[in-house]
């Protein structure tokens, strides 16, 4: 395997544990409403960096990413601006993932 492909395995590990653990911030377009609809998390744009959010408490980032948004196409960029929700934590891996090739 490939260094780069195991450090960001291993980064998305742990942000998946983060996720799981702590509690999350903003994301613009997505409302508190919204958010007691749907349990899980967002990806979203915070520090011009890729934030993953908790749905329970939009107010802070969970964890700030190393994904540059400047580094995104502009449609997942786009998606970013309202947010991406994902209901587990292995489906927020798997974005981090894909956003972070």
């Amino acid at each position: 395997m490939d260094r780069r492909w195991k450090l960001r395995m291993i980064s998305c590990a742990a942000l998946a544990c983060l996720a799981a653990a702590a509690a999350g911030v903003t994301v613009s377009g997505f409302t508190h409403r919204q958010a007691a609809e749907f349990q899980g998390y967002v990806l979203g744009e915070a520090e011009g960096r890729v934030a993953v959010y908790d749905t329970q408490d939009l107010k802070r980032p969970l964890t700030v990413t190393d994904i540059e948004l400047d580094s995104l196409r502009e449609s997942d960029r786009a998606l970013l601006r309202t947010g991406i929700r994902t209901g587990t934590a292995e489906e927020l891996a798997l974005l981090l993932e894909d956003l972070g090739s």
